[in-house]
């Protein structure tokens, strides 16, 4: 296996579970105000949160440490705006503060929350593993 491996692993399955957060977000706002357009409804918006997402990764340079909550909120706090500032310019939306909040709210609690599960969880497996000196 080569030895960067585990790492192009760890960075592809977060920018996975970072779009499936999107993903989620952008269903069930599509669900609860009963948007039609069906599929291509759906990939057009999920499409400008995901291009904002990705830029502002590669600004925010999230594939150096796709786990850092910290570098995670200032990639939030980039896309969600460029997402927005998107509909606004190219879809024919207009800006409702209602909107704004709900989407940094929920971006905000999905793709930082699950790294903060996944730190804990690593930080678990290490405090509990059997060290070396015991066997």
């Amino acid at each position: 296996m080569p030895p960067n491996a585990p790492r192009n692993r760890t960075v592809a399955l977060a920018l996975l579970v970072d779009l499936a957060c999107l993903a989620l977000f952008v269903a069930l706002g599509r669900n609860q105000h009963q948007e039609n357009g069906g599929v291509a409804g759906f990939a057009t918006t999920f499409a400008t949160f995901a291009g904002a997402w990705l830029a502002a990764a590669l600004l925010t340079q999230l594939h150096r440490n796709p786990l850092a909550w910290p570098r995670a909120a200032v990639n939030v706090a980039l896309a969600v705006p460029t997402a927005l500032a998107t509909r606004i310019a190219f879809q024919d939306h207009s800006f409702k503060l209602s909107f704004t909040i709900v989407a940094t709210v929920f971006v905000s609690l999905f793709t930082l929350g699950w790294r903060l599960l996944a730190m804990s969880a690593r930080n678990h497996r290490a405090h509990t593993a059997p060290s070396a000196s015991n066997t």
